[in-house]
């Protein structure tokens, strides 16, 4: 599940993993893309491989929540 967001006047994207329970710890990935992910359009940022793993069922990503800010 990737839900958007907005703070200040940076747009960013996070991915919850399936399951997701409020109030669980989970680990935080960071996700910094490159110079050609710049810009305003957040689905540069969405449309990635670590996002797409995670989606695709990626053990080693499945209890992970993915931050990934535009900017």
């Amino acid at each position: 599940m990737i839900e958007l967001f907005k703070f200040r006047d940076v747009d960013y994207a996070i991915s919850f993993p399936n399951g997701f329970v409020k109030g669980k710890r989970y680990p935080v990935i960071l996700h910094f893309h490159g110079a050609g992910s710049r810009g305003r359009d957040i689905s540069l940022a969405i449309d990635n491989q670590l996002f797409n793993a995670q989606i695709s069922g990626n053990k080693d990503l499945a209890d992970c929540i993915i931050v990934a800010p535009q900017c």
